[in-house]
């Protein structure tokens, strides 16, 4: 995504020089016209390479590039550090919630979080992080954090549907 925004900055730039000595771009809804039609061109150019990047790494999408929709249910891979040095890969489900959620207003039902608390709402913020149900587990708590770096996700697969229906 960095670099698209700088790709988006460069040609927006480099139209702002040439669109002063160009005179079919006197008025300024010219201009504009020019700039969304830049911003149309460079949006299909990265979809493309976007999906490219996809295919290369078998749907893996590296959180560095960017995350899912909040409490969207996906596949994530993250790496669990021990004492030794050593690391395990760990793959599990997972959704990630960006802070801003009220706990009221998720679809997701949450006990005991220790997030901040909304007075207006009267109700909690859901904190920033990963958020999980089998793997970080503990004692049949419904939601819990993950504490090891996720590295990627994916979307989950849609359900197999047999013919005909």
């Amino acid at each position: 995504m960095k670099e698209f925004i700088e790709k988006l900055i460069g040609r927006l730039e480099e139209t702002r020089w040439t669109t002063i000595f160009d005179t079919s771009c006197i008025f300024e809804n010219d201009k504009l016209d020019k700039c969304i039609q830049i911003v149309n061109q460079l949006t299909e150019e990265y979809k493309e390479l976007f999906g490219k990047t996809e295919q290369l790494n078998n749907g893996w999408i590296p959180c560095s590039e960017r995350l899912p929709e909040v409490e969207t249910k996906v596949l994530i891979h993250a790496k669990r550090k021990y004492m030794d040095g050593s690391f395990r890969d760990i793959i599990t489900t997972a959704m990630y919630e960006d802070g801003t959620m009220l706990e009221d207003d998720s679809k997701w039902h949450w006990e005991d979080i220790e997030g901040e608390w909304d007075e207006e709402n009267d109700c909690y913020i859901i904190p920033e992080g990963w958020w999980e149900d089998k793997m970080y587990n503990a004692d049949g708590e419904l939601n819990h954090a993950v504490d090891d770096e996720v590295i990627e996700w994916q979307p989950l697969p849609e359900p197999y549907q047999p013919e005909g229906e």
